[in-house]
């Protein structure tokens, strides 16, 4: 997993990237000595060798791209941490630089820019009671869009309705403090003071939705 050095993104720009997490073979040991010291502890913890797996390749994978935009080595970059735990890059020449990773089943999704950024994937699983979830988590606006819908799109609807929340609460830096029935997702132009653009994005593994956050320029 290599990457010559990147420019900078424009200023209105966000590049995306997206990674196949299958255990790479032999490479596995490379890839996990690209992360931290802190993030080989955290994956020697996980029981799961799949979620195991899955963390190790995806964390190699964005440490890979922000090296090749700031320099030097992928387990050198170093990141902080805001108030709910939204990562940010600590080193001063990077501080410009915004990113957001998220991995579902085995699939990676990776956005860099310059603007505060977020992105959600989800993998559609055939087997989730989807609709016990939206009426749990999401507005009543949301779920009376997704059930006017014909009942073959609405399995679709309700997870790209889920990504698209899930990028706007990692974009504006709030995670799991505010809760998906807060706002629905025609609401999000204006959130947190500040002006915000969410869409779908395609990706080119089957099976996958995922979704952008990103504030307005």
């Amino acid at each position: 997993m290599r990457l010559d050095v990147l420019p900078p993104p424009e200023v209105d720009a966000i590049y995306f990237w997206t990674a196949t997490v299958r255990r790479p073979g032999p490479s596995y040991r490379d890839l996990l000595g690209l992360l931290s010291a802190d993030e080989q502890a955290r994956a020697a913890g996980m029981r799961n060798r799949v979620d195991r797996v899955h963390f190790v390749v995806a964390r190699a994978e964005l440490r890979t791209i922000l090296a090749s935009y700031i320099g030097g080595r992928p387990n050198e970059v170093r990141f902080r941490y805001g108030q709910h735990g939204k990562p940010e890059l600590a080193e001063p020449r990077g501080t410009d630089l915004t990113f957001s990773l998220s991995h579902s089943g085995a699939v990676a999704l990776c956005a860099v820019g310059r603007r505060r950024v977020g992105v959600d994937l989800q993998q559609v699983r055939t087997a989730l009671d989807w609709q016990a979830l939206a009426r749990r988590f999401f507005s009543s606006a949301d779920v009376e869009a997704i059930e006017e819908l014909p009942k073959s799109r609405r399995r679709r609807a309700f997870f790209t309705c889920w990504v698209m929340k899930e990028a706007v609460t990692k974009a504006c830096g709030r995670g799991l403090t505010l809760p998906l029935d807060s706002f629905s997702v025609p609401e999000v132009g204006r959130l947190e003071g500040s002006a915000w653009v969410v869409r779908p994005i395609q990706v080119p593994q089957q099976g996958y939705v995922a979704a952008i956050a990103a504030e307005a320029s």
